[in-house]
């Protein structure tokens, strides 16, 4: 039976009619032909592929190549337009009456047409293939039974562990040149398939995707439509708390005041107390502070609201500090005081009355942090405005604070004055209003904002304004410290306000520790956390990250043939990290206690570099390499100087050992290769005069030359003050060794005269040339006398053999 998908249709029939007993019936198809195969005694049996509901799903192979017999298919219009739809109206299919599955049934054909791939997990190859491939449940079985339908189970592929190798030694590694071929066929067509079902889903997904979009498109018109909702609720209750008072008195309605209450009393009694006490802080403010008289005269309602002695003036023009100050807080005005030195005095300094104003003159205003500037107000007085800043972002804030509370004082007691005048008696205020004020100190509007604060920085939080959320933060502490609530409602507030310290924190730690952050943010971060009282976690998160960013770029570094370019790179990125680290943990952390922990941090990742570069470089015996990397690592560690970070000695301290043992390894194979000289040496006179000697030498003497200058110009290379020790010992016990190696020649084999004479030429030659030769290279690398190689010399001058007495 033909397969019903290599039938070109346009589309699925109108008005399709079920009918489960009747198979598909195909009209307009020429019979198949016969087709004979090798065993007549095989039939091919095959199944119709159900029909899907969605459009046919033609053959790679043979969709363009429609039935002899069958009209000319029209063009293939896509399902979702309007022409298709149209065309499927009109042109209903010649082929198919009835689109519903069939069960499947066992017939036997003839028919050499291929069935119908199946657009699942396997995908069956629809163009006809070789007999020797056949279907098989497991992964992709290629077998050598013909007539069989093939399929390659693509899932497989995309397994955790496939490999290749295994599966074409399972499956082709007895195939032949037409199986394979018939493979790699079957396998372009699946990728086919693959692609086609992509296409789709894309199709099928892409309605889907538009709705979503529009749906959070919408969400995010609803949020903004909801924000300003909630900015004019707020609003509203704010200008309806503030009218009040207004609106009651302008409906007549008025709360009766008690008749001279029994506290009223008792706080005029004790007014004498208060004006002594009033009097003693302007004596004593006087005394403190030159010139604080003529500006700040008695008054019996004059007191003292707040010194604040950590400001300094700064530069408008330059943001420079210009001189420490010292800022006092009157109830009714504001002195600023400087600083100046002593000459012969108990104490270092003295203040000096410098400016003053009333409170009624000034503005007192909250300057926006800048990598420049932090933590500092401006004055305005007329035209003429003055910055001064503070290194305790909380003393700015309680100045602020009592700052506004004292203006809104002076104000209040203005307006009463106005109103006793106009009405005789002063206004009272409502109950909430008058309690409020004789325990707190603070404005309704002040309490009132920090009943609401929590709130609001929640949304500065998600938000992500972190400058606004630690300013607000600042000013709620320094109110709480000054309010006066019950001790439940006070420890509430406090734990609602820490928990929202706590997340601000955790989102402004969470930015600090990204490896990416500019240098610019880290420092906003650093400085918030700071202002928060999260200096030691700012602290651990950024030297964290900045390890984070040292590994993942160490990791970017492959692995080079030469070491020496290998090593370059490492040390570019390690160093130029640590020194761009520093750089920004000085800026950001200003306290000289926080340097340790930079310093401790440093010291670690040379070491981490080191344990690499050890790796790399050590794992050879080329000396030219080992200097050549270690002259790289101590010039870029010596970059640290200029971050005040001399830390080349850690590096070396580090590296030495590493290069003892090379050295060490060095002496004992040329010790290896000089008892090997040795041994065959027939001791034969030679001229010795490519060696400057004059009398002749053997051979052993002329290899060992060789063998020991070799050393020392290798030993120089990597000579450092610390291997000085290391290197001269290694050398002694080289020239020793040769001497003392002959030595035991002469006593177990025996020499001649003439070879006698030999040697004692090779030990003059030792003693007398040799030695002074290495001392005076020595010498110039070390830049310094090499006392012990003299020692040697004159022990080893007296040392001969003694002829044989004929």
């Amino acid at each position: 039976m033909a397969s019903s998908s290599s039938i070109n249709s346009t589309g699925p029939p109108p008005n399709p009619t079920p009918s489960p007993s009747k198979p598909i019936r195909h009209e307009n198809l020429p019979p198949a032909p016969r087709k004979e195969t090798s065993s007549p005694g095989i039939r091919q049996e095959s199944e119709p592929a159900p029909v899907r509901n969605d459009a046919p799903l033609h053959s790679p192979v043979t969709r363009n190549d429609p039935p002899v017999s069958s009209p000319s298919p029209t063009p293939p219009v896509r399902r979702d337009t309007p022409t298709s739809q149209k065309s499927q109206k009109e042109l209903p299919s010649p082929t198919i009456r009835k689109e519903v599955p069939v069960a499947p049934q066992r017939t036997e054909s003839n028919s050499g047409l291929p069935t119908t791939p199946v657009r699942k997990n396997v995908l069956p190859k629809p163009s006809p293939m070789p007999p020797n491939i056949s279907h098989s449940s497991s992964i992709g079985h290629i077998s050598d039974g013909p007539g069989r339908q093939s399929a390659v189970d693509i899932s497989q592929f995309s397994k955790e562990g496939f490999s290749h190798d295994e599966y074409l030694t399972k499956n082709l590694g007895t195939a032949s040149e037409d199986t394979v071929r018939a493979f790699l066929q079957l396998l372009k067509d699946s990728k086919s398939l693959a692609a086609e079902d992509l296409q789709e889903n894309v199709f099928k997904n892409y309605n889907e995707f538009v709705t979503i979009s529009k749906e959070i498109s919408k969400l995010e018109s609803d949020m903004q439509v909801l924000r300003g909702h909630l900015d004019d609720l707020k609003a509203s209750s704010d200008s309806l708390i503030d009218d009040d008072d207004e609106f009651l008195l302008a409906a007549g309605i008025e709360e009766s005041a008690p008749v001279v209450p029994k506290r009223m009393t008792m706080m005029v009694s004790s007014m004498s107390d208060l004006t002594s006490v009033y009097k003693a802080q302007m004596m004593a403010l006087w005394e403190g502070i030159d010139g604080a008289q003529k500006m700040l005269p008695y008054h019996p309602k004059r007191r003292l609201v707040r010194e604040s002695p950590s400001f300094v003036e700064v530069n408008v023009s330059s943001n420079k500090i210009k001189h420490p100050v010292h800022i006092v807080l009157m109830n009714d005005a504001l002195l600023v005081a400087t600083r100046k030195k002593k000459t012969a005095t108990h104490s270092k300094f003295k203040l000096v009355g410098d400016r003053c104003w009333a409170l009624t003159d000034i503005t007192i205003e909250d300057m926006k942090d800048t990598n420049d500037l932090r933590n500092a107000i401006k004055i305005k007085h007329g035209n003429e405005f003055f910055v001064y800043k503070t290194e305790k972002g909380q003393e700015k804030q309680s100045m602020l604070v009592n700052t506004k509370r004292a203006t809104d004082d002076m104000l209040a007691k203005s307006n009463e004055s106005r109103n006793k005048d106009t009405y005789g008696l002063p206004t009272m205020p409502n109950r909430a209003g008058m309690k409020f004020r004789a325990s707190v100190g603070l404005s309704q509007s002040d309490f009132r904002w920090l009943a609401e604060f929590t709130d609001e920085l929640d949304v500065l939080i998600a938000q992500r304004e972190f400058d606004g959320a630690v300013a607000g933060v600042e000013k709620a502490t320094v109110m709480l410290s000054q309010i006066s609530l019950p001790g439940a409602k006070r420890e509430d507030s406090r734990k609602r306000l820490d928990e929202r310290v706590s997340r601000l924190a955790r989102a402004i730690l969470m930015d600090l520790g990204n490896p990416h952050v500019a240098k610019s943010m880290a420092l906003k971060n650093v400085g918030w956390l700071e202002r928060l009282g999260c200096l030691d976690q700012a602290k651990e998160v950024f030297l964290t990250s900045r390890t984070k960013v040292i590994r993942q770029r160490m990791g970017l570094a492959k692995s080079k043939r030469d070491p020496v370019v290998h090593i370059e790179e490492l040390s570019v990125i390690v160093f130029t990290t640590i020194w761009n680290t520093c750089e920004w943990f000085e800026a950001s952390f200003k306290s000289p206690k926080m340097t340790s922990s930079l310093v401790k941090w440093v010291k670690e990742e040379i070491e981490n570099f080191a344990d690499n570069y050890k790796d790399i470089v050590f794992g050879q015996g080329n000396f030219q390499v080992i200097a050549d990397c270690f002259k790289i690592a101590q010039e870029q560690c010596s970059k640290l100087k200029e971050v005040g970070l001399d830390q080349l000695f850690v590096l070396e301290t580090m590296l030495m050992p590493y290069l003892a043992e090379i050295i060490s390894e060095h002496e004992r194979r040329c010790l290896e290769r000089m008892d090997a000289i040795i041994e065959h040496d027939d001791f034969a006179p030679m001229s010795g005069e490519d060696l400057g000697s004059s009398t002749p030498l053997s051979a052993s003497m002329v290899a060992f030359y060789t063998v020991m200058m070799q050393f020392v110009n290798n030993a120089c290379l990597i000579g450092n003050i610390m291997l000085y020790s290391r290197i001269v010992e290694n050398v002694s016990n080289l020239f020793k060794a040769y001497v003392n190696r002959t030595i035991q020649v002469y006593e177990e084999v025996g020499l001649n005269n003439e070879q006698i004479t030999v040697v004692n030429s090779n030990f003059e030659f030792i003693s007398g040339n040799f030695i002074s030769r290495v001392t005076v290279q020595l010498q110039h690398r070390f830049e310094r006398p090499i006392p012990e190689l003299e020692t040697v010399r004159e022990e080893l001058t007296d040392v001969e053999l003694q002829y044989h007495v004929q």
